[in-house]
């Protein structure tokens, strides 16, 4: 039987997730995965305090971020997209356009609450978002960013009765910071032609994030097309394992990506951790074939 592995979740550093960096490799190690890759969205603070824990413990650490990237290909779906950025070297471009993204987003909220408060619907102070981290998560959560991440302005909504507690709090915060969002500010995520360059220079194995959904048993024609315009040319291989797709479908992007010798990727996009998650069983052939493709890389370079 092959070993187990999750190569992507989050934790306290990504908006809405539940979990210390700390905390997330004991996590893995108690219930007997191989190996793991925390991969944030847009943020990789937390790989060295997880690191740390997993070579103490004995676990294996992949190096892993979860991308949101601005596509404008007209060939592909207009929006942002995820990327999993897998194995990479932490270069100052890397870590600095990580960091423009956060301070983008940070100007973004700020401008939201502002407007918020201008237009008399809720004001919310940014000692109220650093005091509503404490009291959630403990002071010792320095991983949290106050601007860059919805949670804490979902909960004072639930405080304050402007949500219900019934009702998902951070997509109400969502909704509500994009409707009083300043629309002259840039948007904070990069651009394919943008990120690409700055990903193969950390010398990094990028799969295309969770393609599919819940509802497909099958990878259709025109999807398949797309998929293989990715991999031509943006993306090394494909999250094929995830509980965001049957078994079937996985089946058949495992067919797709094999068929263009590509590297796989696998896990649950897990943003808390308690035992009625449903959590990956991705082989440990998703962290062979990363490895795989990443001694390529350094042989082509």
């Amino acid at each position: 039987m092959n070993e187990i592995v999750d190569l992507h979740c989050h934790t306290s550093a990504s908006g809405g997730a539940i979990g210390f960096p700390t905390e997330v490799p004991k996590f893995f190690k108690e219930r007997g995965y191989k190996a793991f890759a925390i991969t944030e969205h847009d943020s990789i603070d937390s790989l060295e305090p997880a690191q740390r824990v997993a070579e103490e413990i004995g676990i294996e650490c992949i190096s892993g971020v979860e991308a949101t990237i601005a596509v404008d290909d007209p060939q592909l779906p207009n929006g942002p997209t995820h990327i999993l950025v897998f194995a990479y070297e932490r270069t100052p471009a890397f870590e600095e356009l990580f960091q423009r993204t956060t301070r983008r987003s940070a100007e973004r909220m700020r401008a939201a609450l502002e407007n918020l408060r201008k237009a008399g619907v809720v004001a919310i102070s940014e000692q109220e978002l650093i005091d509503g981290i404490a009291e959630v998560f403990g002071e010792e959560d320095i991983w949290k960013k106050p601007y860059h991440c919805v949670g804490p302005v979902g909960d004072l909504l639930v405080k304050r009765g402007l949500v219900g507690p019934e009702d998902n709090s951070n997509n109400a915060a969502r909704a509500l910071l994009a409707e009083y969002a300043d629309k002259d500010l840039p948007q904070p995520y990069p651009t394919l032609d943008e990120a690409l360059p700055i990903f193969r220079q950390a010398g990094a194995v990028l799969c295309l994030a969770h393609p599919g959904n819940r509802t497909l048993t099958h990878l259709e024609v025109d999807m398949r097309k797309r998929l293989e315009y990715w991999m031509e040319h943006y993306v090394d291989g494909i999250e094929v394992y995830t509980v965001k797709h049957q078994a079937s479908f996985s089946a058949d992007l495992q067919e797709l990506v094999d068929a263009w010798g590509r590297p796989f990727s696998g896990g649950s996009d897990t943003h808390c951790y308690n035992p009625s998650v449903p959590y990956s069983q991705a082989p440990y052939d998703c962290v062979e074939s990363i490895k795989a493709w990443k001694s390529k890389l350094c042989v082509s370079s």
